[in-house]
């Protein structure tokens, strides 16, 4: 049995074990029905196309934070085939005990190269080099007999060249190969990566595809934004995550646990155009530092827990940015998941391909969010996927993704 059919078997034994007797959630969303959802989709004919042979088999680029491991995991669960990773290391994110959660949770994801973005000195450099040089070679042995290799890219590269490094230390040339870069362009990813793209879309053998989740839905917000916004808009979700893989939930919660206080320093949760009474900011810094120098843990998580609860006030919750509100409220539960787009990309272009839409134009970086610009003839090709009506069944579909990427337990076994 392959992988992708033992993901469909598990998570139809997941749906049978559910409770009959569910309520929807406030927005109409239950786990049982987006696993359903899902289910019909995957046992729709497949749709040929060359697109979508090519995303058949992936390698990737990424940080391997939480929104990376849903989505390798969800790839998993479509059947895709896992190639080798280039894990992106930069600091001050990387340093402490993040690489160490990071690697309780990618699990048995695939092979793994380390690439530190912030390397200092000749032998952390040389050491950077080699795992590239690693990873090229690996990549080029998972797609030797393919006639596109599938890269797919979640993460900032410091615009150091890197994607262009790739593509030439494959030598798609002398094989007659193509590349297809499909890249997560959220506007913290393409901020730091969009020299590489730009660089990238010029060369003849390389296919870009341009993802973003705001764009993807049509520019609206909905109720798979993060992941708090998912279990609160689903009845049931959390419940079957724990239930289904209390492993991964709790090494998932311990990651979020320490990658999210990050999130919230007083320096960088206000908003910049209505920050709260300077008295409340003061108060903030406070309980921070006292966290911060705390002389045991359970004092600083005391003081943290004051701090909470104090960015939870209704009157300062409303003057944070408005994506750092769901991490004050939800914590340890809320994470990204819009590199899982890619995901619902890979199923809808493989089973429902009239609910996408591909547009072709010249890629742009308008100094905040990529964009593709109609020209007779660009420079920098590019395709833009969207969904062409976002709706209730597409929300169901990606939930769905979002469950099996969370509870099926054949996605821990190597691959």
């Amino acid at each position: 049995m392959s992988p992708g059919d033992a993901a469909q078997e598990e998570l139809r034994a997941l749906l049978a074990a559910l409770p009959s007797d569910v309520e929807p959630g406030p927005e109409g969303y239950e786990v049982g029905a987006c696993l359903r959802a899902l289910l019909e989709l995957r046992a729709r004919p497949e749709v040929p196309s060359p697109l979508g042979r090519a995303l058949a088999r992936a390698a990737g680029i990424g940080d391997q934070e939480d929104d990376d491991n849903v989505l390798w995991r969800a790839l998993a669960a479509l059947g895709v085939e896992r190639g080798p990773q280039l894990r992106i290391l930069s600091r001050p994110k990387d340093e402490g005990p993040t690489p160490a959660l990071k690697d309780a949770m990618w699990g048995g994801l695939g092979p793994m190269h380390r690439y530190d973005l912030d390397a200092r000195g000749d032998e952390a450099r040389a050491r950077s080099e080699a795992a590239l040089d690693d990873f090229v070679e690996a990549l080029t042995r998972f797609g030797a007999d393919a006639e596109t290799i599938t890269l797919i890219v979640t993460t900032p590269l410091g615009n150091r060249g890197l994607l262009p490094r790739v593509a030439a230390r494959l030598r798609l040339g002398d094989r007659d190969q193509r590349l297809l870069v499909v890249f997560y362009s959220g506007q913290y990813n393409v901020r730091g990566a969009h020299e590489d793209i730009a660089r990238l879309a010029g060369d003849a053998r390389v296919t870009i595809v341009d993802v973003s989740r705001y764009s993807f839905f049509g520019g609206q917000e909905t109720p798979t934004d993060n992941m708090w916004r998912v279990h609160e808009a689903c009845r049931g979700f959390d419940a079957l995550c724990e239930r289904a893989n209390p492993e991964l939930a709790q090494r998932s919660r311990a990651f979020r646990a320490h990658f999210n206080r990050e999130l919230l320093r007083p320096t960088i949760v206000f908003d910049r155009e209505r920050p709260p009474p300077a008295d409340t900011r003061a108060r903030a810094q406070a309980l921070w530092n006292a966290s911060e120098s705390a002389p045991d843990p359970a004092t600083a998580a005391a003081r943290f827990a004051e701090y909470r609860a104090l960015l939870g006030r209704p009157e300062v919750l409303a003057r944070l940015k408005s994506w750092k509100r769901s991490t004050v409220i939800g914590f340890e539960r809320d994470a990204p998941v819009a590199d899982a787009c890619v995901a619902l990309l890979v199923v809808l272009l493989r089973r429902a391909p009239d609910e996408l839409e591909l547009i072709a134009g010249d890629w742009r970086y308008n100094g905040r969010f990529s964009e593709l610009v109609a020209s007779a003839r660009p420079q920098t090709p590019a395709l833009a996927a969207r969904v062409r009506a976002p709706r209730r069944w597409i929300y169901q579909v990606f939930i769905g993704l979002l469950a099996a990427a969370r509870c099926l337990r054949s996605l821990d076994a190597p691959g």
